[in-house]
C-alpha cells in the first residue's frame, strides 16, 4: 500500500470515529437540553433541576431566561454540527476520500463542538450564580454524575458535563 493510501485510510478511520461522535447528541446536561429532543427535553430537565434544587419562583424565572439565551445561541451551532457530520460522511463515502479535506472538516467540527462546550460552561456558571450554597453543592454533585455517566469507567474523562 502506498503512503497516500495509508494516509487516506488512517484519516478515514479517524474521521469515522469522529463522525460517530458527532452523530450522537452531546453528552450530559447539554445533551438533555439540546439533543434530539430539543426544547421539549429542556423543559423536562428544567423541571427536574427545579425540583431537585428546590428553586424559588425567582430562580426558576432567571434560569428559564438563561436557558432561552443558551438555546438561541446554540441552536445554529447544533445545526452546523449536524451539517458538518453529513459533510464528513459524504466525503468518507466518496470513491476517493481526500485526507486533507477530511482533516480540515474534522478540525472545523471540533471547533464547533468547542464553541458549544464554551456556551454550556458559561450557562452552568451563570446558573450557579443564581443558587444558594446548598443548591450549588447539589448542582455540582449532579454535574459530577453527568460527567461520569453510564459506560464511563473510573478515570474516563467525559467530553463535557
Amino acid at each position: 500500500m502506498n503512503i497516500r493510501k495509508t494516509i487516506a485510510a488512517t484519516a478515514a478511520a479517524a474521521l469515522l470515529a469522529t463522525g460517530v461522535l458527532l452523530a450522537q447528541p452531546p453528552h450530559g446536561h447539554m445533551g438533555h437540553m439540546m439533543g434530539k429532543s430539543g426544547a421539549a427535553g429542556a423543559s423536562g430537565m428544567a423541571e427536574h433541576l427545579a425540583s431537585v434544587l428546590n428553586l424559588t419562583d425567582a430562580q426558576k424565572a432567571s434560569a428559564k431566561q438563561l436557558h432561552q439565551e443558551l438555546w438561541t445561541k446554540a441552536q445554529p451551532l447544533m445545526t452546523k454540527m449536524r451539517q458538518q457530520h453529513d459533510e464528513l460522511k459524504a466525503l468518507l463515502d466518496g470513491a476517493h476520500p481526500d485526507a486533507t479535506e477530511i482533516g480540515q472538516k474534522v478540525i472545523a467540527a471540533h471547533d464547533t463542538r468547542a464553541q458549544l462546550k464554551a456556551m454550556h460552561e458559561d450557562f452552568a456558571n451563570r446558573f450557579s450564580a443564581l443558587l444558594n450554597a446548598d443548591q450549588k453543592a447539589k448542582f455540582q454533585e449532579m454535574r459530577q454524575r453527568f460527567e461520569h455517566g453510564p459506560g464511563d469507567g473510573p478515570g474516563h474523562p467525559a467530553e463535557e458535563f
